[in-house]
């Protein structure tokens, strides 16, 4: 969680590596932290805050996020608390 990848990541990671049982909720919970927050800092470091993106940006980003092992609907919870919006074009 510290080199800011998501749950998905993570989790794939520890079943790779052996690890089957561990609530990653309950570890996040004891950090004082929660995945949004993750994800919005994850986000901010690698990007500014256009509200406004083209679609293949928009597309460009949420690879980026989703690769770093974020769910599709945390990344949309995300744009919407930032107010970002999908342009046409």
């Amino acid at each position: 969680m510290q080199r800011g990848y998501g749950p998905v990541r993570i989790e794939y990671e520890l079943r790779q590596n052996g690890i089957d049982e561990i609530d990653l909720e309950e570890v996040l919970r004891e950090s004082g932290d929660s995945w949004m927050e993750l994800l919005e800092q994850v986000y901010s470091k690698k990007y500014n805050h256009k509200k406004n993106l083209d679609r293949n940006e928009w597309a460009r980003r949420s690879r980026f996020l989703l690769h770093r092992g974020f769910t599709g609907e945390m990344i949309s919870a995300l744009y919407d608390h930032l107010n970002i919006n999908k342009n046409k074009f």
